[in-house]
This record gives C-alpha cells, sequence and structure tokens, in this order.
C-alpha cells in the first residue's frame, strides 16, 4: 500500500514554517490585529479567525460567517457575527420554545391587568 498524500515542503506548507506575524502581513489588513490576538491566546479572537479562515479570509468573509449554512460545523452555534435581533437561524429545542412561549403570554397577561388597574375616564372631583 503505497503513502498517496505528498511530504510537506516549505513550499506547499508555508503556513507551518512561517511566524504569526509573517502570515498576518498576507491577511486582509481589518483582520491582521484579530489574527495576532487570536495567537497570543485570545478564545473570542480565536474563534473569529477559525471561522474566517473557513471564508477564506475575504472582504465578504465577515457576512459569509454570519450566514454560515454549515451547521454541522461544531462552531456554528458559537459562530461570530450573528444577529443579537435575532436567534440566527440557530434551531431552538421544543422545552426552549415553550419557555418563550410561556413568557410571552406572562408579560401580555401582566400588561392587560395593569390597563384593567387604571381607573377608566374619571371626571375630575370638583372643588367646593
Amino acid at each position: 500500500m503505497s503513502d498517496t498524500h505528498p511530504t510537506p515542503t516549505p513550499s506547499s506548507a508555508p503556513i507551518l514554517t512561517r511566524s504569526p506575524e509573517d502570515y498576518a502581513a498576507t491577511l486582509p489588513p481589518r483582520f491582521q490585529a484579530l489574527y495576532l490576538r487570536a495567537t497570543q491566546g485570545n478564545k473570542p479572537a480565536a474563534r473569529k479567525c477559525m471561522c474566517l479562515e473557513c471564508q477564506g479570509w475575504s472582504e465578504g468573509a465577515v457576512q459569509a460567517v454570519r450566514m454560515c449554512p454549515s451547521r454541522a460545523c461544531p462552531n456554528w452555534a458559537v459562530r461570530p457575527y450573528q444577529d443579537p435581533g435575532n436567534d440566527g437561524g440557530k434551531l431552538v429545542s421544543a422545552e426552549r420554545q415553550e419557555a418563550i412561549r410561556r413568557a410571552r403570554e406572562a408579560r401580555v397577561s401582566k400588561q392587560q391587568a395593569d390597563t384593567a388597574d387604571e381607573p377608566a375616564d374619571r371626571e375630575p372631583e370638583s372643588k367646593t
């Protein structure tokens, strides 16, 4: 049985032989500082870099990460650049959906009760 994988050489595996600073210099300028923070142990920066590298470090990579369809990726649920105003397309468990529904109903009921407790249009009291 022969080995079908070629042996890496410096030209075929440049990332393995470069320093983080040298590799960062090859990235778009807006991602260079982020990459260097990641190589210094910053975990949120490292997560962002993993997703950006998966998307090819392109100028459109942030939007590509935001819209990532790779739900099988272990980082998908925690990927960066998600819109905090919605669930980012995450799959929500039935229990969580039920809890959200109950909380919403309770909030509406409380608002309705608060408005029912307010007195209806009262006639102003006369001062005599």
